[in-house]
């Protein structure tokens, strides 16, 4: 697996960093070219903790992004979207990612985020200070076959992330002393460890 280091700003940007919709911001997109047109030259995400639940006629929310930056997450999805699986887990201590995120301008002068993609966007279990320290852990953490609560040699393996238990009792303990908060976040950090983000091909949806 690559390194990962989700303190660089070219590719984890904070809230202040990211281009502005409709904007041409040469430090994510490339120059127009003789027929106008212009795409992405790299891949980046919006990382941010949820703050808070804002009742209203759409899903909103407040989060607080790496540097303590607090802003608006509101969401415009078609009315014929299903309910994306991330969004019961939007609650205050949360993380939430969203990749090619760009600032908005809404109609009451708010600068947030608009989010229009389901796909775009993803939730975790665990706060973000929680999230930003796994990359140093999740390598060893996959790699290792012992199981991750009793430290025997084991074969079994969550579904999702791919962390080793000996039988279902184990993962059942482990998943209830920290595995249920980070199951979500080690799955997501694997598969971008796997990803080359300087270069932009295809989008990378969470």
């Amino acid at each position: 697996m690559k390194k990962l280091n989700l303190a660089n700003q070219d590719y984890f940007p904070i809230f202040s960093s990211l281009p502005e919709d409709h904007k041409l911001d040469e430090r994510y997109f490339s120059a127009p070219d003789a027929d106008g047109g212009s795409g992405p030259l790299k891949h980046w995400c919006l990382l941010g903790e949820i703050t808070e639940i804002i009742k209203y006629s759409r899903p909103l929310y407040k989060v607080k992004d790496k540097a303590g930056k607090v802003f608006t997450v509101a969401c415009y999805f078609d009315n014929d979207q299903a309910r994306p699986q991330w969004m019961k887990y939007t609650k205050p201590g949360n993380t939430i990612s969203v990749m090619y995120a760009d600032k908005h301008f809404f109609m009451d002068g708010q600068l947030g985020i608009r989010l229009e993609d389901v796909e775009r966007v993803n939730v975790y279990l665990c706060t973000l200070n929680t999230f930003l320290e796994l990359p140093n852990k999740v390598t060893s953490l996959r790699s290792s076959k012992n199981c991750q609560s009793c430290k025997e040699y084991a074969r079994r393996q969550c579904e999702s992330c791919r962390l080793r238990y000996c039988d279902k009792e184990c993962q059942k303990l482990h998943w209830a002393q920290s595995h249920k908060r980070e199951c979500r976040a080690i799955a997501q950090i694997a598969e971008w460890k796997r990803k080359e983000w300087s270069v932009f091909h295809d989008a990378y949806w969470c």
